[in-house]
């Protein structure tokens, strides 16, 4: 055996010596005879010594006005072609004067440039700044070029991007079942803390997932997870300590998917249990949120990384030296927003002791949580924060995907999103790229927009390199965000159906958002 891995070792190193000498050699072989070694063909550019061959100049890029392409993509995900119509017709002077300086005002404060690429025209092969209609010919044959389309939709048919999604979604759901059931059969206090929480998704896609499968396979994981919630919480035993308000908040999230799953005549004693049990609580101990006043950050907390600071001896942070502003604390407006929305759909009012809070109370601020910024202007916390805020607005207004929402209703949502939709693929946050699409989608966008297939293009490569198991995140990470990452990853990735026709739960939520 070691004299045949010598003899082949010998074999390889006389390759290599020859293929150095014949390289070594050829210019003085070129040298020697009177044939001169190949070249390769010039670029494009260059300029050859024919007088009739000129340079092929690159055409430039078209320029794409962010203002101009936000009402494009507004007025293309509406059902009101009118919109589309007179944009295309007359500019944004057709435009309602309304709609056009709200979208200039979110696209002052977003400070990211838009998920925009050039298009083609397939009539006069020109590149249009407009992704409906020819800025030069005027017609309506345009498309977006193979060399910015992500790679995963490059020479692949419809369908079969759609078979690659199911098929993640399905991973997902599996690595999800297994995951909740050893949490569950461990008797873990994850499971007691955030069982509802999982029982309450999952209940979205198994109602609402459009694939057949995905939503066959949701349903068998939601039974399963509540066989074993039932088994642990038969009722709301009310508990004592901190953390008594979220076994709470935790039950009624598990009644909320119990509204597709189970009889309605277990019903009415289950809100009874919740109407008492919140009784037992003040409104901050339950949300953080009174009627009347918009949240903000305590003092000397910073907005970007939330580390607690002294403001007499410095307004910079002493962990990561930004300077301390009064921010708005998003992800407690967002908490009392679900939450009011979540207990409306159960037909039991959020009321604690002393405070009761519906939805029309967050609403009330819409005009001072709008315009929404950027990551650089308010930081990474207060920016997620904010960026969850308005995707559960959608969520909550839409009441859970139930019905598609108009987008120039939600005029600055829609801005936020295509704005920041490569600052989250940036961050490698695959819960708020999938939330994005989803918020998208319900908005009305298609799988034909860029911004949706950039963000299924980052989650399916996500999973990929995740050894492609239906995981979004490393498995080490804790038990919420491996769970919540798989949920929010699916949703991104499949469509749903929603009733086609845009309405909100209650009418008079409208006069908020104009």
């Amino acid at each position: 055996m070691a004299r045949q891995t010598r003899a082949r070792q010998v074999t390889i190193d006389a390759l290599f010596v020859q293929r150095k000498r014949t390289r070594r050699d050829l210019p003085k072989a070129a040298k020697s005879t009177k044939t001169s070694p190949p070249v390769k063909d010039a670029p494009v550019t260059l300029d050859l010594p024919c007088k009739d061959r000129r340079p092929l100049a690159t055409p430039a890029p078209v320029e794409i006005d962010p203002l101009h392409h936000a009402v494009e993509f507004i007025g293309s995900c509406s059902s009101d072609r009118d919109l589309i119509t007179a944009l295309h017709r007359d500019g944004i002077d057709g435009v309602p004067e309304s709609l056009v300086g709200r979208v200039r005002t979110q696209l002052e404060n977003c400070g990211t440039s838009l998920s925009t690429v050039g298009a083609m025209c397939g009539a006069c092969d020109r590149q249009s700044a407009l992704a409906t209609i020819c800025t030069h010919c005027r017609g309506t044959d345009v498309y977006i070029g193979r060399d910015q389309l992500p790679f995963q939709f490059v020479g692949v048919s419809r369908e079969l991007i759609q078979g690659r999604t199911a098929s993640a979604a399905l991973r997902g759901l599996d690595a999800a079942l297994r995951l909740l059931l050893n949490e569950a059969n461990k008797a873990t206090a994850s499971f007691d803390t955030h069982g509802g929480d999982a029982l309450f998704l999952f209940r979205f896609l198994a109602q609402r997932a459009s694939d057949e499968r995905v939503r066959v396979t949701a349903l068998q994981l939601l039974k399963r997870v509540m066989a074993r919630w039932d088994e642990r919480h038969p009722s709301l035993s009310l508990r004592k300590g901190k953390h008594a308000h979220h076994h709470v908040l935790c039950f009624a999230e598990a009644v909320h998917a119990k509204l597709f799953l189970c009889d309605p005549a277990t019903l009415p004693d289950l809100r009874d249990q919740l109407r008492e049990a919140l009784a037992g609580f003040r409104l901050q101990e339950l949300i953080a949120f009174v009627p009347g006043q918009l949240l903000y950050l305590p003092d000397g907390v910073c907005g970007n990384c939330l580390k607690k600071n002294n403001l007499k001896k410095s307004t910079l942070c002493a962990s990561c030296s930004r300077e301390i502003s009064p921010a708005i604390d998003y992800q407690s407006m967002f908490f009392a927003l679900v939450w009011s929305g979540l207990f409306r759909n159960l037909d039991v009012d959020l009321k604690a002791s002393d405070h009761c809070c519906r939805v029309e109370d967050i609403l009330h601020h819409m005009g001072s949580l709008r315009p929404y910024r950027s990551v650089d202007d308010i930081g990474h916390s207060s920016f997620m924060g904010q960026a969850y805020f308005v995707t559960h607005l959608i969520f909550v207004m839409s009441d859970w995907g139930a019905h598609r929402l108009d987008p120039s209703l939600f005029a600055e949502e829609v801005v936020f999103i295509i704005s920041n939709i490569e600052t989250a693929i940036r961050l490698g946050d695959p819960e708020l790229v999938g939330e994005f699409i989803h918020s998208l989608r319900i908005l009305g966008a298609s799988d034909a927009d860029y911004a949706v297939r950039r963000g299924v293009g980052y989650l399916l490569q996500k999973e990929r390199s995740l050894k492609g198991k239906g995981s979004w995140v490393k498995p080490n990470r804790p038990f919420y965000q491996v769970y919540h990452s798989i949920y929010c990853a699916i949703i991104g990735l499949v469509e749903i159906d929603c009733h086609p026709v845009a309405a909100l739960p209650d009418p008079s939520w409208r006069r908020h958002f104009l």
